[in-house]
């Protein structure tokens, strides 16, 4: 639209150019008639330079704002209308004929057991909102190409029945790019198995991964579509795409996909701020903002394109997440309800994210800054600050914004349901250690996938035909060993990712390499006092901190989120080769297998990390209840109870306390396996309530 608006005062045409020689005509003749036309051209290529984006002080990034004439310039016939149940017209939408202002939630299925879905629904509905949207995580339901996996907490068909129950419609958002701070933002890291793998574009091999995954997910989900019945009445074509990338034939494909296996409801496109997705002759564009003075700008923008197109906020940011090592990222309770109340003022509808955050659970967190020295790895709450806690407690929040809807719309919400009961279990004493060594023993009974490789091969990279079908790894910690002769430096010659530490012989060396080592990746061992004509076992321990679930226009730098080492490790400056590799995803076959192993030892003061410790939580009662996992005297690691893994803890913050929701828990003994990288504590302790600053 934009190319279209700068050329169309072209003049090459053929039916011009009589025009044109007939002026040049009149120059020549006129030589006083030419100097003043030379004149008036030269300013007016002045004014018209001084308004070209490239120069304008108020230039717009992605779309310059037309003028107030914009609507004798875009044709109406050019602005997308909705097929599907839900339509709009003059800012208005219309559901089944009816007058609509939608209301909605962002509630993630995928981020919460499956037994709290009925309570987080009913909590959503009492607050006044009439509609729920969801992301839906590519790389959870499709671990390795063409092996889906649709139950338990990732059962999409019985959360949107379950909405639907309640009265809820749904704006379903598939991606297949989310961000939502989750692991590669959705997509599976899998697709980096292809070297020259170009993500979120019509690259034919992630083309055909698309259409595969949206083959298998579109026919589950298609007849909860309101036009037969169900709850979804709008569907998200990609996900913040102007934020990325100019290549709008992406998102035709996308849509495309969505048509081709059976979407019949309203499209939508989602972005943040000035950096708009061109697409609005294809879907209605919605936008996302916490600043309602900066969101009025894109409302504006959003006018210019049609006169029918109703206002969204798909996204008003009720919070905001965190990274490890930074200070928590709150906002301040009047600030998010000023800007809600001027939305609802507005007339607008909107959707708030997150209305409940959820957890992180497991390795699904993901970063921002890839390839930075700022790189941030998030954290495993999403509590986000949102209306309704991680753990499901209704907030001040929750009912400022509840009364807001009450006054600035007709809805008049119903009661809202308690708070589930959380309790403090207290302080559970570590009982016993497996040093790493054992570990890495017990790990060659439980798979086939441990392999050889000549060089070093990032996770992704990795052969593994027992539980991968030939592909790699997609999260945990890499281990890359070998017997080795004394040596007094260590050096990875190419990208390491994310985290790397080494144990000698089963002794861990102090150092620690990462994104702030300024791609310096370089170890003196000197002070381990190795001797020649003496082996050792080297490992090279290298985690995946989370994969970059965000990227700028322009940069490439998701396509490089391979994880692990690539390049050469260097010994005492000599390249070496032949690296036995540990895929260590910690995997339920795995920690069932470590937890009934017998090579456990008393803790005493020689236990020294990295290695897995095991213990027992007894919980008194027919009935467990929530509660909150406190690391306090450890160092870092990752933490299982009951083989359900509950995410990262790291002492520097700002997270404290991992959220243990009861369905993971049973009266009686209950197991708890913590491997710990850096630093060995005595107890762990089970509090009522969580620290996450």
């Amino acid at each position: 639209m934009r190319k279209r608006l700068l050329n169309e005062d072209d003049d090459s045409d053929d039916e011009n150019k009589p025009i044109k020689r007939r002026a040049m005509k009149v120059i020549q003749l006129n030589p006083k008639t030419k100097t003043v036309l030379v004149i008036v051209l030269f300013f007016a290529a002045i004014i018209y330079l001084m308004n070209f984006p490239i120069f304008s002080s108020n230039k717009v990034e992605e779309f310059d704002i037309p003028n107030d004439n914009v609507h004798d310039v875009i044709k109406a016939e050019d602005a997308y209308v909705s097929p599907g149940s839900l339509k709009f017209k003059k800012r208005q939408f219309y559901l089944d004929g009816q007058p609509l202002r939608i209301l909605s939630g962002a509630v993630h299925y995928f981020r919460i057991p499956e037994d709290y879905w009925d309570d987080i629904l009913k909590k959503a509905k009492a607050a006044g909102l009439n509609t729920i949207d969801t992301y839906v995580p590519w790389n959870l339901h499709e671990d390795r190409p063409g092996n889906y996996y649709f139950a338990q907490h990732l059962d999409i068909e019985k959360f949107l029945r379950k909405a639907n129950d309640l009265g809820l419609y749904v704006i379903f958002r598939p991606g297949p790019y989310i961000c939502s701070e989750w692991e590669f933002g959705g997509l599976p890291g899998w697709l980096l198995k292809d070297p020259d793998m170009v993500i979120r574009s019509n690259y034919k091999p992630y083309q055909d991964a698309v259409d595969r995954w949206f083959g298998a997910l579109i026919p589950k989900i298609k007849d909860f579509q309101r036009s037969k019945g169900g709850p979804i009445i709008a569907v998200q074509v990609e996900n913040e795409f102007g934020h990325y990338s100019d290549e709008i034939e992406h998102l035709l494909f996308i849509k495309k996909v969505l048509l081709k296996y059976g979407i019949q409801e309203m499209l939508l496109t989602s972005d943040n701020g000035r950096r708009q997705s061109l697409f609005y002759n294809q879907a209605l564009p919605t936008v996302n903002f916490q600043n309602f003075q900066n969101g009025k700008t894109d409302f504006e923008r959003i006018k210019a394109q049609s006169k029918d197109f109703p206002l969204m906020v798909m996204e008003f940011w009720s919070g905001w997440f965190d990274h490890w090592g930074e200070e928590h990222h709150g906002r301040p309770e009047n600030f998010i309800l000023s800007n809600f109340e001027e939305i609802l003022k507005s007339g607008a509808s909107v959707s708030i994210y997150m209305f409940h955050g959820g957890t992180n659970f497991g390795f699904m967190a993901g970063a921002n800054n890839a390839d930075s020295p700022k790189y941030g790895a998030d954290v495993s709450s999403y509590d986000y600050g949102a209306p309704i806690s991680e753990s499901g407690d209704t907030t001040p929040l929750y009912h400022g914004m509840r009364d807001l809807i009450t006054k600035y719309t007709s809805v008049k919400p119903g009661p809202v349901p308690p708070n589930r009961g959380k309790a403090a279990y207290g302080y559970v004493e570590m009982l016993n250690f497996m040093s790493w060594t054992d570990m890495l023993d017990v790990m060659k009974t439980v798979t086939k996938d441990i392999n050889t490789y000549k060089k070093p091969l990032p996770m992704e990279y990795l052969t593994m035909m027992e539980s991968r079908e030939g592909y790699g790894q997609n999260y945990g910690y890499i281990v890359y060993r070998r017997t080795v002769p004394m040596f007094t430096k260590l050096e990875v010659k190419g990208t390491m990712k994310d985290r790397m530490q080494i144990v000698i012989s089963g002794g861990r060396d102090n150092k620690v390499l990462d994104w702030k080592s300024n791609y310096d990746y370089t170890m003196d061992v000197s002070s381990h006092s190795l001797r020649e004509g003496i082996n050792y076992t080297l490992d090279i321990i290298v985690e995946n901190l989370g994969r970059a679930n965000y990227a700028n226009k322009g940069s490439k730098v998701m396509n490089k989120e391979r994880k692990g080492i690539t390049g050469e490790i260097l010994l005492d400056d000599k390249p070496v080769e032949n690296w036995t590799v540990y895929p260590l995803t910690f995997n339920r076959n795995f920690i069932h297998k470590i937890y009934t192993n017998d090579k456990y030892f008393p803790l005493s003061s020689l236990t020294k990390p990295p290695c897995l410790f095991r213990t027992n939580l007894k919980i008194e009662g027919p009935v467990p209840k929530d509660t909150f996992l406190q690391m306090e005297g450890w160092g870092k690691g990752i933490v299982f109870v009951n083989e359900h893994h509950l995410g990262r803890y790291w002492s520097i913050g700002p997270q404290k306390t991992l959220f243990v929701p009861a369905p993971y828990l049973k009266a009686g003994y209950n197991s708890i396996i913590v491997f710990e990288e850096e630093k060995v504590g005595k107890y762990v302790s089970f509090l009522d309530h969580p620290l996450l600053t």
